[in-house]
């Protein structure tokens, strides 16, 4: 009979909200993220993934195993700006990044918590609960020598609503490689319960697609008490970071939703680049300095100067705010005149394909576009 569960004796915890994303290079490198509770205490018990390479007929081969750093977990407290009497405690986030892996491979996966005593031997672990066992696929490798199909999904601003499940349903069936998210992930006013929620109705999805997303306006809910800013946001991603995140403080009175706007948050899981078949993601943060000579500055320079054409010929960048937008909201804000007047130079300069946005909740694209004029090569 097939398990349904992991026994006590291996897990004490259940892993909640597991979700995935790309490494630096996203056909050897992957991070697995999860949620334990808050009161299984990280040094009670060892987190792990392991994993193995799915075999032709889907047999088990080497199993390797992957701990978790107890250093890097993550967990927060919050009190939300307009709600100062509702505290939130989090539980704990573990990331686990695994690399060598193969490209254009299907690898299965189980994550798995055990009290410290009950050491897990990967093999007998993956052959007993392999039923139970999610699933992901690497992406091609970036070579001159690349060909086939590369597919990826775009979407923002969805929530967890019917109209972001229907979304997410969608992408589900078209098995994409990526998912990119440009912002506004989970609409939470600051709510911790609710981004628990929107990882918990997503997580069939998330567990087996890696999500790449960028911070958005509704993702910026600074704690009510501390001001600091992105508090839901930073701890529970493992992007492909360049360093740690450098956050700042809100000013009082910032709502959790600023629109004209922008304050401190560099690095971390604010902006990040990465590679996938035949292309170079760049991932950037519409709410924090983007002028000439600021960290996110530098970063998209450098990022932009080490592409290799020959390899990567596609450079797409991710950002929440529009440069361009046909619609009368959200237009002439200070974060997007900032961007527009600082970085638009360098995607023309290093000829970046396609700039995708969310924050305007409506369709829209353009022929080229340099310099506020359109049809331009």
């Amino acid at each position: 009979k097939k398990p349904t569960k992991y026994d006590e004796t291996y897990c004490t915890k259940e892993p909640r909200q597991v979700h995935l994303a790309a490494g630096k290079d996203a056909s050897t490198g992957m991070a697995i993220s999860f949620a334990v509770p808050f009161n299984c205490h990280p040094s009670t018990y060892s987190a792990a993934v392991i994993y193995w390479l799915e075999g032709d007929k889907n047999e088990i081969g080497r199993v390797h195993k992957q701990q978790s750093d107890p250093n890097r977990v993550r967990q927060y407290n919050n009190t939300p700006t307009d709600l100062l009497d509702e505290f939130y405690v989090s539980p704990h986030f573990h990331h686990i990044r695994i690399d060598r892996l193969e490209p254009r491979s299907r690898y299965n996966y189980l994550c798995v918590v055990h009290m410290r005593e009950n050491e897990v031997e990967p093999q007998q672990f993956a052959k007993k609960y392999r039923s139970l066992a999610r699933s992901f696929q690497t992406a091609p490798s970036s070579s001159t020598s690349f060909s086939g199909n590369f597919e990826f999904a775009v979407l923002g601003d969805s929530g967890s609503g019917s109209g972001g499940r229907r979304t997410m349903k969608l992408i589900s069936k078209a098995r994409p490689s990526l998912i990119l998210y440009a912002g506004d992930v989970a609409y939470c006013a600051g709510r911790g319960v609710r981004w628990d929620h929107w990882f918990e109705v997503f997580e069939e999805i998330l567990s087996s697609i890696p999500l790449m997303p960028v911070p958005g306006n509704h993702d910026v809910e600074p704690n009510g008490v501390t001001f600091e800013l992105f508090p839901n946001y930073e701890p529970r991603f493992a992007m492909p970071q360049v360093e740690d995140a450098i956050i700042g403080l809100g000013e009082k009175g910032l709502t959790h939703n600023p629109n004209s706007w922008h304050g401190i948050y560099d690095y971390g899981n604010a902006f990040y680049s990465f590679v996938a078949g035949p292309a170079t993601f760049i991932h950037l943060n519409s709410y924090t300095s983007s002028k000439v000579g600021s960290r996110q500055y530098e970063f998209l320079l450098q990022t932009l100067q080490g592409v290799d054409r020959a390899k990567t010929p596609w450079v797409f960048v991710v950002a929440h705010c529009p440069l361009y937008n046909p619609y009368s909201k959200h237009r002439h804000e200070i974060q997007t005149l900032m961007m527009t007047e600082a970085m638009e130079p360098l995607f023309i300069e290093y000829r970046v394909n396609i700039v995708f946005s969310g924050h305007i909740h409506a369709f829209s694209r353009s022929k080229n576009v340099a310099n506020g004029k359109t049809g331009t090569e």
